[in-house]
């Protein structure tokens, strides 16, 4: 029988690299309170009938029907491509910032057409910005703020690339269920 010998550097970055995995994983449930993925990505605290949670006031935001050029619905499937960078105090603080990258499906056949690229800092709203990539078509950059606690969030679309030039409308995130958060996209031209 061979022994299989590891160097004590190599021993050192297993140890290293698991403890960077374990420490990443509490500093999402420690740093945001994270229960759900979505709690990490979109600071999302629960369903919209959950206690404390106020539903969007329709009217606010909805754009008329005369305007809107192209309405796209898409899953973002949660994976695992997600940072979270503590700045200032340790834990939940002003300014900390989580980025993630996931998947985007046809809700219909379930098939991936795109990507998602965000970044969302916490603050007295919750700030995202970033990009929505769908395959073949072009990108939707959107930023923006949506109060704390008050769902489904809402962005603007701010311009595109593709066939997405010049566009703008808004996008609504909404969340159906833990392991997924439903994009709905609203365009004018």
């Amino acid at each position: 029988m061979r022994k299989i010998r590891f160097s004590r550097a190599a021993l050192g970055a297993g140890f290293v690299s698991g403890a960077a995995t374990v420490a990443a994983l509490t500093i999402a449930v420690g740093v945001f309170g994270a229960t759900t993925p979505s709690a990490v990505r979109w600071n999302h605290t629960g369903s919209t009938a959950a206690p404390g949670v106020q539903a969007q006031v329709q009217t606010e935001s909805k754009i008329p029907p005369a305007l809107v050029w192209q309405t796209i619905t898409v899953i973002e499937q949660y994976g695992d491509k997600v940072g979270i960078v503590d700045v200032g105090a340790g834990g939940d603080s002003v300014g900390d910032y989580v980025v993630f990258r996931d998947k985007l499906r046809n809700p219909s056949t379930n098939a991936v057409v795109g990507t998602i690229d965000a970044q969302c800092m916490s603050g007295f709203a919750d700030m995202c910005r970033g990009v929505v990539r769908l395959n073949g078509r072009g990108q939707i950059t959107f930023d923006g703020e949506t109060e704390i606690g008050v769902d489904p969030d809402r962005y603007s679309v701010v311009g595109g690339a593709g066939e997405f030039v010049d566009v703008g409308g808004q996008m609504q995130v909404a969340f159906p269920a833990n392991d997924h958060a439903s994009l709905t996209i609203t365009l004018t031209h």
